[in-house]
């Protein structure tokens, strides 16, 4: 098929040309060839600014069959420039519009924003939202758009525009646009000097999501010279890119603490793999908050890794996820993920993925809006993850967790619960909120040991119960006090996690006006923490222990593989009761699976500095007796009937990504 398209004035036309099997566009003289089998085929021809023609051409066979065509003129309009992602506040977003045949113009404001706090400028000259502009002669060329939003004002915002003219109309749709107030001072903390792996790559990649962020890389001396100097508000946001295994865990805890102002935020980013991501896996290992982190993928594994999220209305799913959505994270060789479990804060969406074909998933974006803090699992970059395999929707997610960090929160955690209390006592947590509707208190069970029916709660004074909706008809700003009192005859721990429902805006959503933190553990007892006498077991003491405390153990044969899991649980002391002589004895048919160890073990230990006195370990010939991860102190240890190729005492532990050191000072 061949021939000529032009228009009403016989002036060649820039169209296209297309049936079922093909298409082409015109030559700059309208003319055009396009190769068709024999036969009737529909051929449609389309241009910007004219009326599609459609029309049945009978193809001959071994012969051109001329189709010249004819368009009639239309009203048309297309973004040529689109506004910019991201503007300043005060400052202008600027685009244009491709135009046929436009008449009239018309624009409005979508989005969060209060269109009396923007100003719209159309071909330069001031245009009210809503009014129809109209020209002097139809428009075929460029409309420039220029919105220019109030010094101070913030938010995002789009521009839905109708173009008029012959009888119709055409929609453009501008944006979105995201309005921010000032720049953010971003530190990208990482290891030390030569253990600094992908973290100019981290500010790279942050200073190109936006141009709100200014980042700057500090290694973990320089952060521990800010807290000393009491400078750690220098930044407005700390993402924690890597602190490295052989980081001091109470330099962990330490800038926890000091992050923990809602003036200064902190997104904790982690990924598997070679030179990996490890901030939220050292946050665990030092806190106990999350309690643990898990990885998956690795090579050879299932690609496309996701989001799942749970919460996607939340704003670190701005622009990214609806209802149902899952979000590709990156697009590496490798299916690499890293996820964590037992915070108290939010969880907002898991992280999914296989390894060795299995389904893998668990949480990986939390919030915690007491403390400004971001866990953001799977983000971090590493030797099998690099910067450039994650996708736009990633790093528009680790941006978003950059400003929610940054953002003020209705309520900040003035005090946390302490590491321990006496039974009869209270734990006591305080929290600044404005503008409160309502509060709920919830027992986080699966990392407490104490049940409700153990404890009283009291909010402000009142007495309450766990799960109650709390509401407040009063709006108000003040100091909220929390304390839950154990009964005197129980010991155990207590996590809990606290609902804030508060008004912020003239319109209120109860689903998006929630606001979650979490607080704990506290151990409840009388030291030492005494077994069988508070708790029945080595590990249910385990559990409940904090740091720097004492298990001392009553006579009697205990069969059970000890575990002491790292946690925020450093520099305990495991001990015989006074005149006591207890025996950990591995069970029958113990299985490994209760240990991180391949075969049963009496005692594990990857807690941080542990003393071990006056024990007597009985591993029953099917394994190790001790294991320490960590610097440890033994005296008087009794370890007997190791198995079969297996050590009574093994000290340290090392593998293909880590190596740890541990000082041993062993007596008797």
């Amino acid at each position: 098929i061949e021939g000529t398209v032009t228009d009403t004035e016989d002036g060649p036309v820039d169209a296209t040309v297309s049936h079922d099997g093909g298409f082409v566009t015109t030559a700059d003289d309208g003319e055009y060839s396009l190769i068709a089998q024999p036969g009737d085929r529909e051929v449609t021809v389309e241009a910007f600014g004219f009326e599609p023609d459609e029309s049945v051409v009978t193809v001959q066979e071994d012969e051109f069959t001329e189709h010249n065509v004819t368009l009639e003129d239309a009203v048309d309009a297309m973004v040529a420039t689109d506004l910019p992602e991201f503007v300043e506040s005060g400052s202008s977003a600027e685009g244009t519009i491709d135009a046929a045949n436009v008449e009239t113009f018309t624009a409005s404001l979508e989005g969060e924003i209060d269109a009396d706090h923007v100003d719209l400028y159309v071909d330069g000259d001031h245009v009210e939202w809503g009014e129809s502009v109209t020209f002097d002669d139809p428009r075929t060329g460029t409309i420039s758009v220029t919105v220019e939003p109030d010094d101070g004002v913030v938010g995002s915002f789009a521009v839905d525009a109708t173009a008029g003219g012959l009888d119709d109309e055409v929609d453009v749709f501008m944006g979105p646009t995201t309005v921010y107030d000032e720049e953010i001072d971003v530190a990208v903390v990482t290891s030390t000097p030569g253990t600094d792996f992908f973290g100019e790559d981290t500010v790279d990649d942050i200073e190109g999501i936006s141009p709100q962020f200014d980042a700057e890389l500090l290694y973990r001396d320089d952060v521990q010279d800010l807290i000393e100097d009491d400078d750690i508000e220098s930044y407005d946001v700390y993402v924690v890119h890597r602190f490295f295994t052989e980081v001091d865990p109470a330099f962990v805890e330490e800038f926890a603490e000091a992050t923990e102002s809602n003036d200064v935020g902190s997104v904790y980013l982690d990924q598997w793999g070679l030179f990996n991501s490890d901030s939220i896996k050292l946050l665990s290992q030092a806190t106990g908050d999350p309690s643990a982190v898990s990885d998956g993928g690795g090579f050879l594994e299932d690609f496309g890794p996701t989001f799942e999220p749970t919460q996607p209305d939340h704003p670190i799913f701005d622009d990214v996820a609806e209802e149902g959505e899952s979000v590709l994270i990156h697009e590496a060789a490798a299916g690499d993920i890293s996820f964590f479990d037992g915070y108290t804060g939010a969880t907002l969406a898991n992280a999914s993925g296989s390894t060795e074909g299995e389904p893998t998933e668990g949480p990986a974006i939390a919030v915690d809006d007491g403390t400004q803090t971001v866990l953001a699992a799977s983000l971090g970059r590493t030797t099998f993850v690099e910067s450039g395999a994650f996708t736009e929707d990633a790093n528009r997610i680790l941006g978003n967790a950059i400003r929610f960090s940054d953002a003020d929160s209705p309520i900040e955690q003035v005090s946390g619960q302490p590491d321990r209390v006496s039974p009869g006592e209270s734990i006591e947590v305080t929290y600044s909120v404005e503008e409160i509707r309502e509060y709920e208190l919830t027992l986080l069970n699966e990392q407490s040991t104490l049940e409700e029916e153990d404890l009283t709660v009291r909010v402000n004074g009142n007495v309450a119960d766990f799960d109650q909706a709390l509401a407040y008809d009063d709006l108000t700003d003040e100091e909220f006090t929390i304390e839950v009192e154990s009964d005197a005859d129980v010991a155990g721990s207590v996590v809990l996690n606290h609902r804030f429902q508060v008004e912020r805006d003239d319109v209120f959503d109860p689903a998006d006006d929630n606001y979650f933190s979490g607080t704990g553990p506290t151990a409840v007892y009388d030291p030492p923490l005494s077994v069988p006498d508070d708790v029945e077991s080595i590990n249910e003491a385990a559990e409940v222990i904090e740091s720097g405390g004492t298990i001392a153990i009553g006579d009697g044969t205990y069969e059970e593989q000890v575990y002491i899991p790292e946690g925020g649980k450093r520099n305990l002391t495991i001990t015989a009761a006074d005149g006591a002589s207890p025996t950990i004895e591995i069970p029958d048919d113990a299985d490994p699976g209760e240990v991180p160890t391949e075969s049963p073990v009496g005692l594990v230990s990857t807690s941080g500095a542990l003393t071990i006195e006056d024990i007597e370990v009985n591993a029953t010939d099917q394994g190790a007796g001790i294991f320490v991860d960590g610097d440890v102190t033994m005296t008087n240890v009794t370890v007997q009937n190791a198995g079969e190729s297996f050590p009574g005492i093994q000290i340290g532990v090392g593998g293909l990504f880590s190596l740890t050191e541990a000082d041993a000072d062993i007596e008797n």
